[in-house]
């Protein structure tokens, strides 16, 4: 569980379109969800802050909606095509540079080892961590000792593998395993949360931030399954329990002797659910009050939460969790980290299998930080879905002002087609690729940055 984590509810049930006055100091008779279904506040809560109660008010939510969607504003919601209407909207979302984006960009370089050799030793560091966890999950709920030690070992070779090849471990991603969501989550949100620390001026703090993004739902470990596991909605006194999580798990880690900064980000841990605008928890923490580390995981947590497949609903599509979280970049989540998560993951994940509007089928091979929408994809099929003997490398930012515009416009399923993603991956020549991406920087469109646009 995480995110806000019935964050996104069961998409069988219509909200509610009551909305009555809210007031400080009023319970709620219901959970109220906003947009992409994240929890606002759940049922028997107490509007307790200004923030908060404008922050109900602005989505029109009433106090007693039940679990749903809110369809008009989050896009292809469980529908992985993307339709005329969906696509107008993405690209009015992502159609400009990035607002945090660096005065001058690095020019790319070639990675220490190319993917095809770095894939096998990320699939290994994965499985490594995911049993780390469940060891340490384990040993905790026994009493038995934990050796903090063995927790930074297996952080420092998840940032090890991404030094050496980034998209590697960023392509294993989309594996989700939902009896294992817990375990699978924790590693997702370590990888990210070193992603968005490094490109937001962190390197020399990497290491605990990814020992706390690794270990951020430790609080839960006491949660009963029933709770876990529950599809139905939760009672008050199981949202207690959830939103006690935080301060646990920085209980818990100081046990086990990772209380020193230069060890593990307690704050990582303390605020991954607190939010900018103060309607976040436990605290209700807000703006700079909030820890750069814990505005690091937070959105690393709500990225992995939504795009996962849970006991109680779908996974929402990635260009439709992007959206959200792009559209609340200022609100709920520090619009750098959000830049960042953008920057890194793109709007379509390294590794997503596409449908392009020529009826060919794509692999995402690197995202584009300046046109999102735009990565570059390797092309694997013809028209009429027949595999290539020679799949292409195309950028497709060089098609956007073209005759012959070439887009995505569906995600689809590898293995319901047959497709082996990491074989081709691996055959991506990194040489050709590198050369893309020089040639797309050196027609880039300048940064624009939030300053500008004020």
């Amino acid at each position: 569980m995480s995110g806000e984590n019935r964050e996104n509810p069961r998409k069988s049930e219509a909200p509610s379109t009551a909305n009555p006055a809210f007031e400080i100091g009023q319970a709620l008779n219901g959970d109220a969800f906003g947009p992409g279904g994240v929890l606002l506040l759940a049922r028997g809560r107490t509007i307790r802050t200004q923030a908060q109660l404008e922050r109900l008010r602005q989505e029109g939510i009433g106090s007693s909606m039940p679990c749903g969607f809110s369809s008009d504003r989050c896009v292809i919601s469980g529908n992985t095509a993307l339709g005329a209407d969906v696509r107008c909207r993405l690209e009015d979302e992502f159609s400009g540079p990035l607002l945090h984006a660096p005065d001058v960009e690095q020019e790319p370089v070639a990675p220490e080892i190319p993917y095809a050799e770095e894939i096998v030793t990320a699939q290994a560091v994965r499985r490594r961590t995911l049993e780390q966890v469940g060891r340490v999950v384990s040993a905790l709920q026994r009493n038995e000792p934990v050796d903090f030690g063995d927790i930074r070992s297996t952080a420092q070779s998840v940032l090890d593998s991404l030094q050496r090849n980034e998209r590697a471990l960023l392509s294993l991603l989309q594996l989700q395993t939902r009896d294992a969501y817990t375990f699978t989550h924790s590693v997702n949100c370590c990888v990210l949360s070193i992603i968005i620390a490094q490109r937001v001026g962190l390197s020399n703090r990497v290491l605990p931030i990814s020992v706390g993004a690794l270990l951020h739902d430790i609080g839960k470990m006491h949660l009963p399954s029933s709770i876990i596991r529950k599809s139905d909605i939760l009672t008050p006194k199981e949202w207690d329990r959830i939103y006690r999580h935080p301060a646990l798990g920085v209980e818990i880690v100081r046990r086990l002797g990772g209380g020193d900064s230069r060890f593990c980000s307690l704050e990582g841990i303390a605020h991954h659910h607190e939010r900018l605008d103060g309607s976040g928890y436990p605290r209700n923490l807000n703006g700079d009050s909030i820890a750069l580390e814990g505005r690091i995981v937070a959105v690393a947590d709500v990225y992995d939460a939504m795009t996962s497949d849970r006991t109680y609903r779908e996974a929402i599509s990635a260009p439709s969790a992007a959206q959200w979280i792009h559209e609340n970049a200022g609100v709920l989540f520090d619009p750098a980290c959000v830049d960042a998560l953008i920057d890194s993951v793109g709007v379509f994940p390294i590794g997503s299998l596409v449908r392009l509007n020529t009826g060919a089928f794509a692999i995402v091979v690197k995202g584009n930080r300046h046109r999102p929408l735009r990565p570059i994809i390797l092309v694997v099929s013809d028209e009429a879905e027949q595999p290539l003997a020679d799949p292409e490398l195309l950028d497709l930012a060089e098609t956007a002002d073209t005759a012959s515009k070439t887009s995505i416009v569906s995600l689809e399923d590898a293995s319901a087609i047959g497709i082996d993603i990491e074989i081709l991956l691996s055959s991506v020549d990194e040489e050709n690729l590198l050369h893309l991406e020089i040639d797309r920087q050196a027609t880039a469109v300048a940064p624009v940055h939030l300053d500008a646009l004020a």
